[in-house]
């Protein structure tokens, strides 16, 4: 639920657009009068005109201003990555050889 996955100010900001439409973020969920309009994240931000905003961007800083303006950043995913950032070989405290991490890293490209 949105309660466990965004920052206390993101919350608030969330519950500010749901007050502007006349709405209310509840614990169990979106409500406009006595009926739930959604309780599941994704169904929270469409009734509210946002995109989902990941779980990674809800800071409280700007995600809810960018989002209704279609301008949240793309996060890095694993298909992002072409190669090793830091890693740790037998040698010291890692687990494969320098053999076997290079292989991976000439497989993924």
């Amino acid at each position: 639920m949105l309660q466990a996955t965004g920052s206390a100010a993101h919350l608030d900001g969330v519950r500010a657009l749901a007050q502007k439409k006349r709405m209310r973020l509840e614990a169990d969920g979106l409500h406009k009068g006595r009926s739930v309009r959604g309780a599941k994240e994704e169904d929270i931000y469409r009734a509210l005109g946002l995109p989902f905003i990941e779980p990674e961007l809800r800071e409280g800083r700007d995600e809810i201003e960018r989002a209704l303006k279609g301008k949240l950043p793309k996060l890095v995913r694993d298909r992002d990555l072409h190669g090793i950032l830091h890693c740790h070989t037998g040698a010291s405290d890692g687990t494969e050889t320098l053999e076997t991490m290079a292989k991976a890293t000439r497989e993924r490209g």
